[in-house]
């Protein structure tokens, strides 16, 4: 219980770590602006829609009632808000985790140098290119292993919904370790026997991870976080001076 305990802490010390240290929030400027151009511009793309349609029905209104072409006009602008406002809502934390892993390798480089003094070796773009497939292999794995494990918690209503929790936290929160593993020249299996010993660790960390990303439009202020967190999960915790000097 110790282990699992810990592994949760984790997850909140990245993040608590995070917000913290301002120095941090730099690397997380790269998503926030690619989202504000895609959505500035489906928000744009929306509005000026619903105008062109509210006025081509308008100007074939004109035997109707003021105050109707008034309410079409009116209602259309309400109808294309919603639905802007349902897009992003829908899609902020898919979009801002997508775009986050440009740039997130950077977040975590900054980290490791800072608060543990990491040297990575130089990796060849083929192991890099090598790495990068692994992990998409082991996204892709996960993706079909939660289909079945949603649908499974269907016919079993508890057991299913806790070994959905408990399995696809566990592989979340290796997703998360690889980055550190890959850092360091680590495939895929060799993370996962790095912390073949740590189980425990492990699922309390990607059993939080889980449930935070489950609470609504959470996960672009959290994902960052718990990235660092999968660090200390990896590395330790930092040293106490290192935190008390980000404290100041």
């Amino acid at each position: 219980m110790k282990d699992f305990l810990h592994g949760v802490c984790c997850a909140f010390d990245g993040i608590i770590c995070f917000y913290r240290d301002k120095t941090l929030w730099k690397y997380t400027l790269g998503p926030w602006m690619i989202l504000l151009a895609v959505y500035s511009g489906m928000i744009f793309f929306i509005i000026r829609l619903s105008h062109v349609l509210s006025h081509y029905l308008t100007s074939r209104m004109a035997n109707y009632p003021e105050f109707l072409r008034t309410l079409l006009e009116g209602g259309m602008t309400v109808i294309a808000v919603i639905l802007a406002s349902v897009i992003v809502l829908t899609t902020l934390s898919t979009l801002f985790e997508i775009f986050g892993a440009l740039f997130f390798d950077k977040l975590l480089e900054a980290f490791e140098k800072k608060y543990y003094q990491a040297e990575y070796p130089g990796l060849p773009l083929s192991t890099q290119f090598k790495f990068t497939l692994q992990g998409a292999y082991f996204g892709i794995k996960s993706t079909i292993l939660f289909l079945f494990l949603f649908i499974l918690s269907f016919f079993l209503p508890l057991a299913g919904q806790l070994m959905l929790v408990i399995i696809m936290g566990m592989r979340m929160a290796y997703s998360l370790l690889f980055a550190p593993g890959f850092l360091r020249g680590k495939s895929v299996r060799e993370t996962q026997a790095f912390f073949s010993r740590r189980r425990g660790e492990v699922a309390g960390f990607g059993i939080a991870v889980y449930l935070i990303q489950l609470l609504p439009l959470l996960l672009p202020l959290t994902l960052p976080g718990v990235i660092l967190g999968a660090s200390i999960l990896y590395n330790g915790a930092p040293h106490s001076s290192l935190l008390r000097e980000e404290r100041r």
